[in-house]
């Protein structure tokens, strides 16, 4: 069941790294949506909010206003999360791990992480908000890269390439 996957999706690794690097930057802000049962793991952490069972808009709101997009999960062979995140312009910040680089370009559009470590969590915090006009331009870059390469239309013209070679409507131009 995804939606009791807290612990694989990082949650606690999160809230752990959150919690250090809050303290070298009171400004930090962390809104997590979880399952119920993880509110008060979440709301013992300064600075961060926990909301539940959102609607997509609500959801689709925080991705199109987060500045960053934070899942450390251990094990997350593709991360459609990651693209929702990312085709809203929000960077990420996961581990160096599955399809992660793949979908950041090596990090180009979020921060890769190497261990899966509260301190790393926190460090990779404090070094994307350290610049955030290069936070702002990762998911400017980032949103460009997901239509363009993981829209619908895009998937479906090349499994129409795959199986039919060439592309949908290439038989009606002259």
């Amino acid at each position: 069941d995804l939606k009791n996957r807290f612990d694989e999706k990082g949650g606690p690794l999160l809230l752990d790294g959150f919690r250090l690097a809050v303290k070298s930057d009171k400004r930090l802000k962390l809104i997590v949506v979880a399952q119920e049962q993880h509110r008060s793991a979440v709301e013992a952490v300064p600075g961060a909010t926990f909301k539940t069972a959102l609607p997509w808009r609500e959801l689709e709101a925080l991705f199109n206003h987060a500045s960053l997009f934070a899942m450390p999960a251990r094990y997350e062979p593709w991360g459609l999360v990651y693209i929702e995140a990312l085709s809203c312009g929000t960077p990420i910040l996961g581990l160096n791990r599955n399809a992660l680089p793949e979908l950041t370009s090596n990090g180009e559009f979020g921060v890769l992480l190497n261990e899966d470590t509260p301190d790393a969590i926190a460090m990779g915090l404090l070094d994307a908000f350290s610049n955030t006009d290069r936070l702002a331009e990762m998911g400017r870059a980032g949103r460009r890269h997901i239509l363009n390469h993981y829209s619908w239309e895009t998937t479906a013209s090349r499994i129409y390439g795959t199986l039919f070679g060439g592309r949908p409507h290439d038989s009606d131009e002259t």
